[in-house]
């Protein structure tokens, strides 16, 4: 069924009655002269037998059936109280295929309608020339018809593909809505990507990638029970279905693997066989969303669990991702408000020299009460800030409280430098450097009072510009330090690139160098590359005497780990500085 959002913008314009029917006789649109024509009455789904008598109803179905038929009609008709008209009335075809009726009405003045009987026309002539008006206007509004339904077409498809685009899916979606409240039956949307599609692109090109991207569409059109196949983008494709009146657990797993099959079949390109995997999320209207927003919501939490949950698997929404949806939502909206509010919390664990047990620096790390959910985990809000572009703002406003509370520590020489993470994306920015630089010397301390940690296991699209930065802040004397080291799969080449400082070997090593050889076989491989390129070394993670005198023994210099310290707030941190008579070394010496 055709919006009438469509239609309007081809219609309203003109100086002529114009409504539509569509298959089954139901007024679907009538344009701004038509709605003054009926005072604003309610028409959409509403058939000639509600407004006329049946004898006057049967004589205009039998000429829609003739319309519906092909062969356009003329004839005169009862538009409103007292109207008569001359009406044109046109066959035309939807962009969902449906045939339908545009009617075309010429008012030939007002004229005494007693007892709802046919009127009779002022004369020949009248008929005559509204025939000629007609007959020219029918012209003009074809093409704009055609050439409207040709638009709507290209706006509703994907070039690369031949689906339907988001513009398609969310038309889908309301003819489906539209579908069910009139017969009730249900329909199922699946948000589906494949897993790690960009490694396609990397390792074999953009050709063959899209070359997968056509294949898999190709497979969802031949899906049982499809009604719609959109690509949203990317990799992320919607299928709409229709489904039956009652879904029990059996039927959920045969949709279920019928996704499936499609995502996980191997494909041969250009005589190379692509094994991709794909994830998908289900969600089934009315029951999991009883509007077309939630549902769409809900289908793609059902898809952020099944690839949460190790990917290449189809997840059915259920109350329990409803549960950790809603939780996600409010960490969310939670996350942006503290931010704004810088309502965040920090703490401290001090980094201490190897040999003297003195503090070398301490390590910013931030905390978040949400009001409603309590302590929040750090990773659980760092993977939300990173996934909502939050990172950068949630960095930014952790370095400014720590600044404030540790410079009156920087200040009286209690410490001598602190440690702050750094997103991937701010590296890459072009005025990353000299906005940090800036914001040190706007909190009153020196380059060498900071040292920022790049994560291993980060993502750097662009290496030129993250070095560049880097470069900057490394001659200004900023300490960088590559932190989680060991975990991650690090280019040894870009690493020798990039002016580093120091490297901070991670606690799954600390952790498990005691108990296996490899990895502590690892650790000594580590400790020697450290020596090679010529920057220090920090162990997290410890926790022991044995751990601590192990890793000391290496050569390592900075220790940090629950052994020396907890993490604490700023009270906490003087006191344990003043019961410890942890007295910083020398500025140098932190580096």
């Amino acid at each position: 069924m055709i919006d009438a959002a469509v239609l309007r913008a081809c219609f309203d314009a003109l100086p002529y009655v114009v409504f539509v029917k569509n298959s089954k006789f139901q007024i679907i649109y009538g344009n701004a002269e038509f709605r003054d024509l009926i005072d604003g009455a309610e028409f959409y789904g509403k058939t000639d037998a509600d407004f006329f008598d049946e004898k006057i109803a049967t004589a205009y179905r039998k000429e829609d059936e003739q319309v519906l038929r092909g062969k356009p009609v003329y004839c005169d008709e009862h538009l409103g109280d007292e109207v008569a008209a001359i009406v044109s009335k046109l066959p035309v075809t939807f962009p969902n295929g449906e045939p339908g009726i545009v009617s075309i009405g010429l008012d030939l003045g007002r004229k005494k309608y007693n007892n709802k009987k046919y009127w009779e026309l002022r004369s020949d002539r009248d008929l005559a020339t509204s025939e000629e008006r007609l007959k020219s206007l029918e012209a003009q509004l074809l093409n704009t018809v055609h050439q409207k339904q040709d638009a709507i077409a290209m706006a509703m498809t994907d070039p690369a593909t031949g689906l339907r685009n988001r513009n398609g899916l969310e038309a889908d979606l309301i003819a489906a809505q539209r579908h069910f409240d009139a017969t009730g039956k249900q329909f199922a949307l699946a948000f589906t990507d494949l897993d790690h599609f960009k490694k396609i692109n990397d390792r074999l090109g953009h050709d063959v990638g899209d070359a997968v991207l056509r294949g898999l569409s190709q497979r969802f059109l031949k899906l049982d029970g499809l009604r719609s196949a959109a690509r949203m983008g990317g990799d992320e494709f919607a299928l709409l279905f229709d489904v039956d009146e009652t879904l029990d657990e059996d039927q959920f797993q045969t949709l279920m693997n019928r996704v499936q099959s499609m995502l996980s079949l191997p494909m041969i390109i250009d005589r190379k066989t692509i094994h991709a995997t794909g994830s998908a999320g289900i969600a089934v209207y009315p029951q999991h969303g009883c509007d077309l927003s939630e549902l769409k919501k809900n289908a793609d939490a059902a898809l952020l669990t099944a690839k949460a949950d190790g990917r290449s698997r189809v997840q059915i929404f259920c109350n329990a991702i409803r549960d950790r949806s809603k939780r996600r939502r409010l960490l969310e909206d939670g996350l942006q408000s503290a931010i704004k509010e810088r309502s965040l919390d920090i703490a401290f664990q001090p980094i201490v020299c190897s040999q003297t047990k003195q503090v070398l620096s301490v390590e910013v790390l931030a905390r978040w009460q949400h009001p409603e959910l309590g302590a929040i985990a750090p990773d659980e809000f760092i993977q939300i800030a990173a996934d909502c572009g939050l990172l950068s703002k949630l960095d930014r406003v952790i370095f400014d409280i720590a600044c404030g509370q540790l410079s009156p520590l920087l200040a009286a020489g209690r410490i001598q430098q602190f440690s702050v993470n750094v997103s991937p994306t701010d590296l890459t920015d072009v005025g990353f450097a000299n906005d940090l630089l800036g914001r040190i010397e706007g909190h009153g301390l020196t380059p060498k009072n900071v040292c920022i940690e790049i994560v291993e296991t980060a993502s750097i699209h662009d290496l030129k510009a993250a070095k560049f930065n880097l470069d900057i802040l490394h001659d200004a004397g900023i300490c960088i330090a590559l932190d989680d080291f060991g975990t991650g799969f690090s280019n040894l080449r870009s690493l020798l690139d990039l002016p580093l400082d120091r490297i901070k070997i991670d606690r799954s090593l600390v952790r498990d160098m005691e108990t296996n050889r490899a990895v502590f076989d690892l650790f000594l491989t580590i400790v020697q590359l450290a020596g090679i390129l010529e920057v220090s070394m920090v162990a997290e993670g410890l926790e022991t005497d044995f751990n601590a005198l192990m890793i000391a023994s290496a050569g390592v210099t900075h220790l940090q780990g629950y052994y020396f310290a907890k993490p604490m707030c700023m009270d906490d941190l003087v006191v344990w500085l003043t019961n410890n008579e942890a007295i910083a070394p020398k500025a140098e010496d932190a580096a």
